[in-house]
């Protein structure tokens, strides 16, 4: 990577990524599907290359490795925490209401 660049991404490959993710969106899920979704017992993380990868581990036992680029990775982390706030599972500054 040269020295004057600060990641290893460049604008184009952001605007890049961008149109992808909007050529390529799935279905919004239902309200039934929440009944039906594995769920996520525990996961870990990795930063590097270009993105982030995603080790889960669902309720069934079985895992996945899903790696995101940069781009990816901030809409669902944004999206996350929009939806825990709509829920009220979380508060303005993101911590868990009780």
């Amino acid at each position: 990577m040269p020295k004057h660049r600060r990641h290893p991404y460049t604008r184009a490959d952001l605007e890049r990524w961008k149109a992808i993710a909007e050529a390529n969106t799935p279905d919004t899920p239902t309200q039934e599907a929440c009944e039906f979704a594995p769920q996520i017992s525990s996961f870990t993380t990795l930063g590097g290359g270009i993105g982030v990868v995603v080790h889960v581990k669902l309720d069934n036992g079985e895992t996945a490795l899903l790696g995101m680029n940069p781009m990816i990775a901030k809409y669902l982390a944004l999206n996350i925490l929009a939806i825990g706030q709509r829920l009220g599972w979380l508060d303005k500054d993101n911590n868990f209401t009780l």
